[in-house]
């Protein structure tokens, strides 16, 4: 994932750039010089400005994407229907406009940088 823009903050003051590495494959961000993060309560922030081109998306989650788009597409007439029924007698129930349970679980998975 393109990071960019990273600013960490520990009870309202920046900590520089300097002071911390950013490992965006592993979605860590590590102190340098074996330095531990102020131990107490505290309240530590992290912003930063995130994402992925187009054509460099990962493949599983552009899968799970398009696993979305289309059932938004085939549920489009559909608006307001909790479940449907299918003529095996299964039954799906998904509220249109939500996330699929694997399709959310594939973004939570990419959403986290961990202090």
């Amino acid at each position: 994932m393109n990071v960019s823009d990273l600013v960490i903050t520990i009870d309202s003051e920046v900590v520089d750039s300097d002071d911390y590495v950013l490992y965006p494959d592993e979605g860590e961000v590590c102190t340098l010089y074996d330095t531990p993060w102020p131990r107490g309560k505290r309240t530590i922030k992290a912003a930063y400005t995130g994402g992925y081109i187009e054509d460099d998306l990962p493949e599983a989650l552009r899968s799970k994407l398009l696993k979305q788009v289309v059932y938004e597409f085939r549920r489009r007439k559909d608006a307001g229907l909790s479940a449907v029924q299918f003529p095996d007698g299964s039954i799906q129930k998904f509220v249109t406009g939500e996330w699929l349970p694997d399709v959310e679980a594939e973004l939570n998975r990419r959403r986290r940088i961990m202090l």
